[in-house]
């Protein structure tokens, strides 16, 4: 038996196997894990709009915003 403090596993949604081992004994792998974001509690801007917008014309570059959970995972 093992124990394991502060394990986490982190990043974007989806499946992970974690893999474990110890000097002296043989390596173990889990069943697969399923990572899913939880409720959406943050919107997040990645890219900033233009900095020359102007009302009524389209951005020259648009802007990106991305829905995160309070994990920060999106």
């Amino acid at each position: 038996m093992a124990s394991f403090t502060n394990l986490a596993i982190t990043g974007a949604a989806g499946d992970r196997t974690l893999s474990f081992s110890a000097t002296g004994l043989a390596g173990v792998n889990s069943a697969t894990v399923t990572i899913t974001a939880g409720t959406a509690t943050q919107l997040t801007v990645t890219t900033e709009p233009s900095a020359t917008a102007q009302s009524g014309v389209a951005f020259a570059q648009q802007p990106v915003v991305q829905l995160r959970d309070g994990a920060g995972i999106r």
